[in-house]
């Protein structure tokens, strides 16, 4: 099993650059060409070409007493899936399968054939530790979906030749598509998620879903602490920290 990497905030990634001074690997390079995907909030799961199947923390048990709202899931991720899955990836190498299986209850709300889906986003081979891109993610999804129907979601990509400039620019750009949702009641989508030509990801999330708030920090009159404590306890982080504990 893979975890999927914890994804920065292009906000963090500015602010970071800011303070340095410098550009270090992590950063995009003004020219970079990035894929920018929407971003959606759901439960994140995977499963791999060994037919097992997992949430963010672990693998699923035979037992889903506490993982109720992921037995769709695994319901749905047979082994008549992975075997047509493997028949999909260039190798003979075990792959990772990663995406958001869309869940009821979270802060955004989704068009009602969204629920109970797997939005696919990258692949993982898992000998090589290499992960495939979004869009090679999405010719899969879209072979999954043709041959086993609608819940298996292709990724909507918003542009896969966006030119970086600066986090700013990216920034401003993200807000401009808020209403650009393929999947979102009224088109209000969560934000998008960059990744450039080398696998560097960073996500964009539109100001209504911000998990925090830099505005309420003073720095002459807060210690460390009650910075911290100002910065990232929202209303936003707490309701998705909560949903998160009833999902699992």
């Amino acid at each position: 099993m893979s975890k999927f990497e914890k994804i920065k905030t292009a906000a963090d990634k500015r602010l970071a650059l800011d303070k340095r001074g410098f550009e270090t690997p992590t950063d995009y390079k003004s020219g970079d060409v990035l894929v920018l995907s929407e971003k959606l909030d759901g439960f994140n799961a995977s499963f791999d070409t060994a037919g097992k199947y997992y949430s963010r923390s672990g693998q699923l048990p035979e037992n889903m007493r506490h993982h109720k709202k992921l037995i769709p899931f695994k319901e749905m991720v047979t082994g008549e899936v992975v075997v047509f899955t493997k028949t999909l990836l260039p190798t003979d190498d075990e792959y990772q399968i990663f995406g958001e299986f869309m869940v009821t209850d979270r802060i955004v709300q989704y068009n009602e054939n969204v629920y109970d889906s797997f939005y696919i986003f990258d692949v993982k081979n898992l000998n090589t530790g290499k992960y495939l891109g979004i869009l090679e993610a999405d010719k899969i999804a879209e072979q999954l979906q043709s041959q086993f129907g609608e819940k298996f979601m292709r990724p909507n990509i918003i542009d896969d030749q966006y030119v970086f400039t600066s986090y700013v620019d990216l920034e401003k750009h993200t807000y401009q598509k808020e209403l650009d949702s393929e999947y979102g009641v009224g088109g209000i989508m969560e934000g998008i998620v960059a990744v450039n030509q080398n696998g560097l990801r960073a996500k964009i999330v539109n100001k209504a879903f911000k998990e925090t708030q830099r505005e309420v920090v003073n720095t002459k009159a807060h210690t460390k602490a009650v910075q911290w404590v100002n910065t990232y306890l929202t209303q936003n982080r707490v309701s998705k920290i909560v949903k998160n504990l009833l999902t699992e």
